[in-house]
């Protein structure tokens, strides 16, 4: 039998992807973040005044950028 001709389990198409291991390296890449990331700190913006650990500032402003980045990106 050739190889076109065997079947592979989804689970071996799966660990044969690029895309799959660059998105468990991410996912590992952010749970060290986190984890590192987890002290409290203090947002001052305009009147208001914030804590709450940096993973999470940081994941607002991530997010923030993101939005902006939808919202002006030019249509084509």
């Amino acid at each position: 039998m050739s190889d076109d001709q065997i079947r592979r389990s989804p689970w071996e198409e799966l660990a044969r992807s690029p895309r799959v291991w660059l998105g468990l390296a991410i996912a590992v890449l952010a749970i060290a973040f986190i984890t590192q990331n987890r002290d409290p700190v203090t947002i001052n913006l305009l009147f208001l005044k914030m804590t709450m650990p940096q993973w999470v500032t940081l994941l607002i402003i991530f997010l923030a950028g993101g939005a902006t980045g939808f919202l002006l990106r030019s249509r084509r």
